[in-house]
């Protein structure tokens, strides 16, 4: 019996978006298509406000199982939002990912320990896509 093999697409993208509508209709085409090339995909998302939002949202619509990368645990993480609205967002994808991991277990004090928990989890995302 041979097993079926997982592909698994990553995102990174900028959490201020000019035109989010436009980026969300891109991911969700994009997804579509690799769908159909790739009936085991799997979508790995860090969940951050802007366009890791919008493909982790797309790829839950289409039925796409979804991965969460994060650098720290909710709690720390949700302080990093800009609005309630984007974290109750970011609380419903939580939930609905099918596993999720944590880069650190809190968020560093240190502004420079921070933005590398922030490149890790870039990095983690890159490396299991």
């Amino acid at each position: 019996m041979s097993k079926t093999r997982k592909y698994t697409i990553g995102i990174s993208g900028h959490r201020k978006l000019a035109n989010p509508e436009y980026v969300r209709q891109e991911i969700r085409s994009f997804l579509i298509d690799q769908k159909k090339k790739h009936p085991n995909l799997i979508a790995n998302s860090p969940i951050a406000e802007g366009a890791d939002t919008l493909f982790a949202e797309e790829a839950v619509k289409l039925d796409i199982p979804l991965q969460s990368i994060l650098p720290f645990p909710l709690a720390d993480y949700q302080t990093t939002f800009s609005t309630e609205k984007a974290v109750e967002k970011l609380y419903e994808l939580h939930g609905l990912a099918e596993s999720t991991s944590f880069i650190l277990n809190a968020k560093p004090k240190d502004k420079a320990k921070r933005r590398q928990a922030y490149l890790e989890c870039g990095k983690a995302v890159v490396d299991q896509s």
